[in-house]
């Protein structure tokens, strides 16, 4: 199950068939009982990355920790909002668990790659880069 927003931001993204790379991009970051992420992982940076690409073509994000948990003045979308209450299968009480530390070391790894750009908006994933990210998970 995808949260309400979530379902509003994927149906506004560029990419067709976005909702099927993130669904497989959750599949490495799901454990017994739900998708977590609690460190700095590749499969834990390629779901981030997945995430990212839909809430930019929303609302371009100006710090990991905004992003994560809202506070900026007039802030549309967080990742808490989005991710929250996704994934939960029916009876399930918690959806995807992750850390804010774990968004601030993607984050950080993001700019310090090139990757994730800051523009007068906010910051932006590399369409080059995103568009490498979504042909491995096409492949796969």
């Amino acid at each position: 199950m995808l949260s309400e927003p979530l379902q509003r931001a994927i149906s506004v993204n560029p990419t067709p068939d976005i909702e099927k790379l993130l669904r497989k991009a959750t599949e490495p970051i799901t454990n017994d009982f739900n998708p977590n992420i609690n460190g700095d992982t590749p499969e834990s940076r390629l779901f981030y990355d997945v995430v990212y690409w839909i809430v930019q073509h929303v609302e371009p994000q100006h710090d990991p920790r905004t992003y994560d948990r809202g506070g900026r003045n007039g802030q549309e979308i967080t990742f808490v909002e989005l991710i929250g209450e996704s994934f939960k299968v029916p009876g399930q009480k918690y959806g995807l668990g992750h850390t804010l530390a774990s968004i601030i070391m993607w984050w950080n790894r993001r700019v310090e790659e090139g990757v994730l750009k800051e523009t007068e908006n906010g910051f932006i994933l590399d369409e080059n880069y995103i568009d490498q990210v979504f042909a491995r998970l096409r492949e796969n």
